[in-house]
């Protein structure tokens, strides 16, 4: 998975995520911050518009990197 700011091969781009509804499956979570059960959607898209990269996790999976 890509971190906030990492280059991908010298290429600049922008990675965002949203949170969306999940059918019945494994890999759904709690979102506590919407209060529903969903997958979030992380994309990185180059800055000329074309996609690099998606994941789809359990939307329980935080955003924010921890701090150690």
């Amino acid at each position: 998975m890509l971190q906030c700011g990492q280059r991908i091969g010298g290429v600049r781009g922008v990675l965002d995520s949203r949170s969306v509804k999940a059918r019945e499956a494994k890999t759904r979570g709690y979102d506590a911050g919407k209060k529903i059960v969903r997958r979030k959607r992380h994309i990185a898209v180059h800055t000329d518009g074309r996609l690099l990269t998606v994941n789809v996790t359990p939307a329980d999976i935080s955003d924010v990197p921890e701090r150690r």
